[in-house]
C-alpha cells in the first residue's frame, strides 16, 4: 500500500515538474514556439528591407487575411505577419521584442478584437452552465500559458478546413454557429455588452490589457510608429448580427451599434501616442450596401471583410492604393 501510494506521489511530482519546467521555457520563450507560424504567414520572410510588422490573433492568422491584401500593391514593403490563432496579448507579449530586434520594422500593427480579446486575459468561470472540465481548463490556462499553447497545438490536429467552411458559408442556424462563440455566451451572456461598453469584469479586464499593452509598448524603439487596429464584433453592424447573436445567447440592454461606444473611447484616451483605427463605419456602410463582411455561422471576416480592412490600413498608414489586376 505505501509502495503504491509513494509510486502515484512521485508520478504527480514529475507531473507537476513537467508542467512548471514547460512553463518556464514557453514564457521566456527558450525556442520559438510560433516559428512554424510565422513560416507559413510569410513564405517569403526577408530582413533589413522596409517593413511593417503585424500583431494579432485568428483575424490575421490567415494566409488570404488582410495582410495578403497590403502585400499585393505594395511589393516594395515587407508585411510580416506574426499573428497567432487563438493568442492575446499574453502571448504577445513574450515574443514582441524578439520579432521586433530580428526585423526592425518601421511600423507595427497591433490587431485588437473586440469580441474575446479581454476573455484571453481571463475565462468567465460558470459552473451552473458550464462543465466540470471546462471550468478547471479556463482555471488552469488563465494562469498557464503553456497549457493554453498545447491546446492550440491540439486544435491544429482537431480541425477540419474543409468542413469548417462549408459550415461557416451555410444558411444562418443557430446549432451550426462557431462553438466557441457560443460557448462564451454560455458562461457569461453579457460579456460582449460589458466589453463594448466596459462595464462589470470586462472593465477590470480593460485596465489589466491596458497596461500589458503599455508594457508591450515599452518595448518598442521609440523611433517605430505604431497602429492599433480594431476588429469590430459582427454585432456592432447591424441588427441582423445582433439577433443572430441573442439567438445563441448573448444579451444586450443597450444600443450596439453606437460608432464612439465606450471602449473606444477609453482606447484612444489612454493611448494618445498611436493611431487607432477602428473600421466600424466603414463596416456599417458596407453592410448597408449588402456586402457580407462576416460568415454566416462564425464570427470571422469573408474575404470582402479582409479587403474593407486592408483598403481602410492603405489609406490612414498612406501606402500604395492601387492593387493589380
Amino acid at each position: 500500500m505505501k509502495k503504491g501510494l509513494k509510486k502515484i506521489g512521485y508520478s504527480i511530482f514529475i507531473i507537476v515538474v513537467t508542467v512548471l519546467l514547460f512553463e518556464l521555457s514557453f514564457r521566456i520563450q527558450l525556442i520559438d514556439f510560433y516559428k512554424n507560424e510565422l513560416t507559413a504567414l510569410n513564405p517569403s520572410l526577408k530582413k533589413g528591407e522596409k517593413s511593417i510588422l503585424i500583431f494579432g490573433d485568428s483575424f490575421t492568422a490567415h494566409i488570404n487575411s488582410y495582410v495578403s491584401f497590403l502585400r499585393q500593391p505594395n511589393p516594395e514593403i515587407n508585411f510580416i505577419n506574426t499573428a497567432i490563432a487563438g493568442s492575446g496579448i499574453r502571448q504577445h507579449e513574450l515574443f514582441c521584442k524578439q520579432r521586433v530586434k530580428e526585423y526592425k520594422p518601421q511600423h507595427i500593427v497591433y490587431q485588437f478584437y473586440v469580441g474575446n480579446d479581454f476573455l484571453d486575459i481571463k475565462h468567465p468561470l460558470n459552473y451552473d452552465s458550464i462543465s466540470l472540465l471546462r471550468n478547471i481548463y479556463w482555471l488552469i490556462s488563465d494562469q498557464l500559458l503553456g497549457i493554453h499553447y498545447l491546446n492550440f497545438r491540439l486544435a491544429y490536429l482537431r480541425a477540419n478546413n474543409q468542413k469548417t467552411e462549408l459550415v461557416r458559408n451555410n444558411k444562418f442556424s443557430s446549432s451550426l454557429y462557431n462553438q466557441r462563440e457560443k460557448l462564451q455566451f454560455v458562461a457569461n451572456p453579457n460579456y460582449l455588452e460589458n466589453s463594448i461598453n466596459l462595464k462589470g469584469n470586462e472593465l477590470d479586464l480593460y485596465a489589466i490589457w491596458k497596461e500589458k499593452l503599455k508594457h508591450l509598448i515599452s518595448k518598442i524603439d521609440q523611433g517605430i510608429s505604431i497602429t492599433l487596429l480594431i476588429i469590430p464584433h459582427c454585432a456592432q453592424v447591424n441588427t441582423t448580427y445582433q439577433n443572430r447573436m441573442e439567438t445563441i445567447g448573448a444579451v444586450f440592454n443597450t444600443d450596439m451599434q453606437k460608432v464612439n461606444y465606450p471602449l473606444i473611447e477609453r482606447m484612444r484616451a489612454d493611448f494618445p501616442e498611436i493611431q487607432i483605427i477602428d473600421p466600424l463605419e466603414y463596416f456599417q456602410h458596407e453592410e448597408d450596401n449588402y456586402t457580407k463582411l462576416y460568415y454566416e455561422n462564425d464570427p470571422h471576416l469573408t474575404i470582402e471583410g479582409h479587403k474593407i480592412i486592408a483598403k481602410i490600413l492603405r489609406e490612414k498608414l498612406n501606402l500604395n492604393t492601387t492593387i493589380p489586376q
